[in-house]
């Protein structure tokens, strides 16, 4: 563990615009879990969602759905006040700017989390229904599937 605490501090050092930055924290958490490490996680935990949030959910381009699929794991730590502050504002404006991108995140992303979203409901709910009107079929189909 010692080992990935100073991988996860050179971590912070590097580059903060790629994709494989918020993958590489992802795996970083999925280890600490892995190792039951939860000091670690809740140490490394908002820089993890801090990347993820700006460089694949905020991502204005399709990201390939495996990426997203290897932050899976950091979703299941996000807590009420994180995901309040930090990833619903997130998926918020990346709905707005570009729902054809996030739509098709909304499904793994609201799936991964383990806690209860129904405080969060009608302004998830909107952000979906807002989609269902749009004259662009795909993105009409992906706000179906985001509902589901």
């Amino acid at each position: 563990i010692l080992d990935a605490t100073l991988y996860a501090e050179l971590l912070k050092k590097y580059s903060h615009d790629s994709l494989g930055y918020a993958v590489l924290w992802c795996e970083l958490i999925h280890y600490f879990q892995s190792k039951s490490n939860k000091s670690a996680i809740e140490t490394n935990k908002l820089l993890a969602i801090e990347a993820v949030t700006k460089l694949i959910i905020s991502n204005k381009n399709p990201v390939d759905i495996l990426l997203l699929k290897r932050c899976k794991v950091l979703f299941t730590c996000v807590s009420h006040d994180d995901f309040k502050k930090l990833i619903l504002p997130s998926l918020n404006r990346a709905a707005l700017r570009t729902p054809e991108v996030s739509l098709q995140m909304f499904p793994l992303i609201l799936s991964s989390l383990k806690i209860d979203l129904s405080e969060y409901s009608e302004e998830i709910g909107k952000l979906i229904a807002t989609s269902l009107h749009s004259k662009d079929d795909s993105i009409r189909s992906f706000a179906i599937e985001a509902s589901k």
